[in-house]
Parts: structure tokens; sequence; C-alpha cells
């Protein structure tokens, strides 16, 4: 096998940091569409809500995704606590 060029590197690099974004889009995306679907879900320890949280990402633009996916793990959460219910199985394992 050849050893790869600076050519090799930079397509394998282009096309990572293509996927990459595209990623985080999709990541901003559906914390949007959540805060969105629950405006009244609870984003933080101090009790702001999502509405909250979508009125400050128009203000300030993009956010590190990684606020996006604490956003997403936050409105999961509170909708989890709202609706306790647990899926079950038909046929449980014996």
């Amino acid at each position: 096998m050849a050893r790869k060029t600076a050519n090799d590197y930079q397509k394998e690099y282009t096309d990572k940091v293509s996927k990459l974004k595209g990623l985080e889009a999709r990541i901003k995306a559906r914390a949007i569409e959540l805060c969105e679907e629950f405006p009244t879900a609870e984003i933080n320890n101090v009790g702001n809500s999502a509405k909250d949280f979508l009125d400050l990402n128009s203000l300030l633009g993009d956010l590190d995704t990684v606020v996006y996916i604490q956003i997403i793990r936050k409105i999961e959460e509170d909708n989890a606590k709202k609706h306790p219910h647990v899926q079950t199985t038909m046929f449980p394992k014996s």
C-alpha cells in the first residue's frame, strides 16, 4: 500500500469537516425543534424554559454544539419527569 500524500490527507480532512458540519446542523435543528414543541420545558436548574433559550438563541446566533446537546438532554429529561410512562415488552424474557 502506498503512503498517503498531502492531497489524500486534504481530501480526507475536508470530508470529515463536511460531515461534522452536517452533524452540528442536525443537532442544532433538533434542539430548536424540541424548544418549539415544548416551550415550557425547564432547561436548567434556575427554571429557564425552552422558550427563553429560543429567545437567547435568536439574539446570540449560533452557540456551541455542546450547548445544543445539553438542551436536548434537559428537554428529554423534563419530558420523562412529566410523563413517567415506561415502555413494556409484549413477550418478557423469563
